[in-house]
């Protein structure tokens, strides 16, 4: 895969695209994980992941869960909650 952020021209014509904390990210497939999410758009391992969905609670992704991505998604992350 290409790493490719914000700012940069896709190198592919189909490449996929979604949206991480406003980042647009790319992918060269349109299944990858929610721990591959995090990583291309430079997020840390321990952040929560979700899927943004209009007229309906986010859906949390799991690291390990495979996900249909589809152009224009998205997504945003959370950091781990610190209580005390």
């Amino acid at each position: 895969m290409t790493d490719q952020v914000e700012g940069e021209e896709a190198k592919h014509e189909h490449d996929y695209f979604i949206f991480v904390d406003g980042a647009k990210v790319y992918f060269e497939t349109d299944e990858v994980t929610g721990a591959q999410i995090k990583q291309r758009a430079g997020k840390p391992d321990n952040y929560q992941l979700f899927l943004e969905q209009p007229g309906r609670p986010d859906k949390l992704i799991q690291d390990q869960e495979l996900v249909k991505i589809h152009n224009g998604q998205h997504y945003h992350t959370v950091p781990p909650a610190t209580f005390g």
